[in-house]
């Protein structure tokens, strides 16, 4: 009889880091993390989008510097009031 093991194989590291950043962003501004995109490569984390403040603005960039694979962060998020 043959046994066939499963075992659980990592998330490729670009969709686990958008995925981890969108989960951040939820958490951390769900009001506005739907007008928040994300790109990601090569450690690469790039936000764009609309947020209400400036201090959304910096929030986006802390959250998203805590993915793990995330060597670089560039802000392109734009403030609109």
């Amino acid at each position: 009889m043959t046994t066939l093991t499963v075992t659980e194989r990592p998330l490729p590291t670009r969709i686990r880091v958008l995925d981890e950043t969108a989960r951040c962003l939820q958490n951390s501004l769900l009001a506005v993390a739907s007008r928040i995109r994300c790109d990601y490569a090569e450690g690469m984390l790039i936000l764009s989008g609309e947020v209400r403040s400036f201090r959304h603005k910096q929030i986006a960039q802390e959250c998203s510097r805590e993915v793990s694979g995330v060597e670089q962060i560039v802000n392109r998020l734009r403030v609109v009031r």
